[in-house]
C-alpha cells in the first residue's frame, strides 16, 4: 500500500527553505487548490485550509490517507449521499477529486473553538449548544449514517454561535462494522468491543461530551449521577446498553426544543408539467423503432422530476437505465 501523502511536512519544509533563502515561498498545490495552512488530521488523513484559484474561494481541502483498490465506488456512493444532507449544524460537503491516484475532498472552511472551549467561556449557551448539535446528528441519523467520532475537537461553534458537526471522515451506514475507529474517550461500549454500530454509538459520545461539560472533566469509568435536568440526559445518554439510550430526537425533546428534523416528511406528489408529460408519454407510446429524445432546460426546474414520473408510468416490463454526473466530482468513472 502507498504511504500516505505529508502534505504538512512538504509545506513547512517549504516555508523553511523559504525562509533561510530569503525567498517568498512557492505555493503547494493540490489540483486547482492551493495550500494555505494545516488545520488538523488524524488517522484518516490531513485536513488544510486552501484556496479555490478558479473560484477565489477558502475551503477546507482534506487528503484521505488510504483508499484501497475498490474502494472508489463506496467512497463515491458515502460522498454523494452525504454531499445531500443539508443542514445549518453539518459542515457542508462540496467537491470530491482525485490526483495522480490520491483522493481529496472539499468542505466549508470554518473558524470557531471547540464545544468545551466555548461553554467553558460561555456557561449559559450550554442548551443552545446541545440542542443544535443533537439536531445536526439527528439529520444524519435519519439519512441513515452514523458519525463514529463525534467529540469535542469535532463540534466547532463559530462566533456567531452556529454549532457545526466536522470531520466525516469515519462516516459509515448504520450497521457497517469496520473497525473501532473514533476516539477512546468518547467511544460507547460496543463501539469499543469492534461491533457493528447504530446511532446510539453517536449519543454516548455527546452523553461523554455533556458529561465534560456540566463537571469540567473528561468521563472515567461509570459517571456518578448529575443532578438537574441536563445531569438525568446525560445520565440516560450514557447508558451501556445501546437500547436504552434516547435517539436524537427523544433527546431533543426532552430537551424541549422542537427542530426542524423533528418534522415528518411529506409524501412527494408530481404536480404540473401536464403538457410536457403528456408529450413524452406520446412518444412512448408510439414507439416503434429506437429512437433518442433529448430534454433540456435550466439547472433546477425539474427535468429530473419529469423523467422519474414518466418511468413511474411506462409499463412494467420496460427496462429504465438510470445516470447522472456530478458536478461537485472529478474522479474517474
Amino acid at each position: 500500500m502507498d504511504e500516505p501523502l505529508d502534505l504538512a511536512g512538504a509545506l513547512m519544509r517549504e516555508r523553511v527553505r523559504a525562509r533561510l533563502l530569503g525567498a517568498t515561498p512557492r505555493s503547494l498545490r493540490i489540483g486547482r487548490f492551493e495550500l494555505e495552512r494545516p488545520c488538523g488530521g488524524g488517522g484518516e488523513g490531513q485536513v488544510f485550509a486552501a484556496r479555490d484559484t478558479v473560484g477565489q474561494t477558502r475551503v477546507a481541502l482534506k487528503c484521505l490517507n488510504s483508499v484501497r483498490a475498490g474502494e472508489q465506488a463506496a467512497l463515491q456512493h458515502e460522498f454523494r449521499a452525504l454531499s445531500h444532507i443539508v443542514h445549518p449544524n453539518l459542515v457542508s460537503m462540496q467537491e470530491l477529486f482525485c490526483v495522480d491516484g490520491a483522493w481529496f475532498f472539499t468542505m466549508e472552511l470554518l473558524e470557531g473553538s471547540d464545544v468545551v472551549q466555548h461553554v467553558a467561556a460561555r456557561p449559559a449557551e450550554i442548551r443552545d449548544v446541545l440542542r443544535q448539535l443533537l439536531s445536526g446528528l439527528a439529520a444524519m441519523h435519519d439519512a441513515g449514517f452514523v458519525h463514529r467520532d463525534v467529540k469535542p475537537s469535532n463540534v466547532l461553534v463559530e462566533p456567531s454561535g452556529r454549532v457545526v458537526l466536522v470531520d466525516f471522515g469515519l462516516v459509515v451506514a448504520r450497521g457497517d462494522a469496520r473497525g473501532a475507529g473514533g476516539t477512546p474517550a468518547y467511544m460507547a461500549p460496543e463501539q469499543l468491543r469492534g461491533e457493528a454500530l447504530t446511532p446510539a454509538a453517536d449519543l454516548y459520545a455527546v452523553g461523554a461530551i455533556l458529561f465534560e461539560l456540566l463537571t469540567g472533566r473528561r468521563l472515567k469509568g461509570r459517571p456518578r449521577a448529575i443532578q438537574g435536568a441536563l445531569g438525568v440526559l446525560c445520565t440516560a445518554l450514557l447508558a451501556a446498553d445501546p437500547a436504552q439510550r434516547p435517539t436524537a430526537h427523544e433527546a431533543l425533546a426532552r430537551l424541549d426544543v422542537h427542530s426542524e428534523a423533528q418534522r415528518p416528511a411529506r409524501e412527494a406528489r408530481f404536480v404540473g408539467r401536464a403538457i410536457e408529460l403528456a408529450r413524452l408519454q406520446a412518444a412512448w407510446s408510439g414507439l416503434r423503432e429506437p429512437r433518442i429524445l433529448l430534454m433540456h432546460g435550466e439547472s433546477g426546474i425539474g427535468k429530473s422530476a419529469l423523467l422519474a414520473e414518466l418511468a413511474r408510468r411506462v409499463p412494467a416490463h420496460a427496462l429504465v437505465l438510470r445516470g447522472r454526473c456530478y458536478e461537485r466530482e472529478s474522479t474517474p468513472y
